[in-house]
Parts: structure tokens; sequence; C-alpha cells
């Protein structure tokens, strides 16, 4: 077991494995995230780490949202995110279709603790990772439960970052901690990408 003291050195010596791992927490995190009234646990992914387990980083505008059954039973909500800008990745177009978990169809809900709350009219950036080919209809997650997802707060014109892990648990050190400054953010993602910008 990966004690909380070594978590985040674990995670920077072997980036690998780190990004197996970070990769695992977003394919399980239906897992991680219990019923409501319950928190999510989960370990925390400092900048690199979400980098490193996205494969797509976008800032955007909430549009609208559906909920629809999994073939397992579970709600989801598949909400479509007008693309204002890709920070890293290729959107496929002009927007992404992010999937998370919980939702409301007729008179039943589900609500997961530790995902990500996407409401129309949001400005945000997400990390996401999209499992198959480049399309404007492929479904996306975020990666890290609601750490990958950031919300767009301008104050006098400044645009600040803010995300709501109100339900979560995280362990491990932030190493590298995320910006909370968009235009800071968006040289340090440039800064993280390979030549030429393309992961």
């Amino acid at each position: 077991m990966i004690q909380r003291s070594n978590c985040g050195a674990w995670m920077r010596r072997n980036r690998f494995l780190g990004r197996q791992f970070a990769l695992v927490l977003t394919a399980a995190g239906v897992l991680l995230a219990p019923a409501s009234g319950q928190c999510a646990t989960a370990l925390r992914l400092d900048l690199p780490a979400l980098m490193d387990a996205a494969n797509l980083v976008v800032r955007g505008t909430v549009d609208h949202a559906s909920c629809r059954l999994t073939d397992t039973g579970r709600i989801v909500t598949d909400t479509v995110v007008r693309v204002d800008e890709a920070l890293a990745g290729d959107a496929g177009g002009d927007t992404v279709v992010v999937t998370t978990l919980g939702g409301v169809i007729g008179d039943r809900g589900q609500r997961v603790s530790g995902s990500p709350m996407l409401q129309a009219g949001d400005e945000v950036v997400l990390f996401l990772r999209r499992p198959g080919p480049v399309s404007s209809v492929s479904r996306t997650s975020v990666v890290g439960l609601a750490q990958g997802a950031f919300h767009v707060q301008r104050w006098s014109g400044r645009p600040l970052l803010v995300r709501h892990l109100d339900g979560m648990v995280l362990q491990g050190i932030d190493a590298v901690p995320v910006p909370e400054d968009l235009d800071v953010l968006r040289e340090s993602i440039r800064a993280l990408l390979p030549a030429g910008g393309v992961r």
C-alpha cells in the first residue's frame, strides 16, 4: 500500500506507472465514487499527472446535457461543451461530448460523489480522455473525477480557475499544483507539451 507521504514522490519517480495509475483511476471512477452521502477517495493528481492522463484539454462553454441509462443500469449524463480553445490535443470539431456519472431520468436519480458538475452556461477548462478516434460526437470523460474540471470565474477581467471537490477525499502530495490563473495554466500546459505541441 502506498503511504500518503510517499505517493507524490512515487509518481514523480515513475511517471509511466503514475500515468497508468491515473488512467486506471479515470476508467474506474465508478468504483471510487460511492453513492450520495459518502466520499470518493482518489489519488491527488498534480498538473503533470492530469496532462499524462488526458489526451485532450479544452476551454469551452457548457451548452446542454441529456441523461441515459448504461447497459449496467447506471445513469450517466452526456454534456455538450462548445469548444472555445483547445489547450492540448485535437477537439475534432466545435463541440465535445463529456460523459459524467449520475443524473436524472424520470423519477429516478443517481448522484455520484466526486463526479464533475457541469451547468449550462458555465465556462470551463476540462482535462479529458477520449478512448476512441477523434470525432465531435465521440464521448469523452473527465480525468481524475472532478479534479479535471475547472470553472472559469472572471474577477476584474482576470480569469481565475475554481474546482468543486465537495464529496472527494484526495490522497497524496500535490507536487506541481495546478495554477489558479487561466493564463498561467495555458503557459504551464504549453511547457509540458512535446516539441511542436502535439501529444
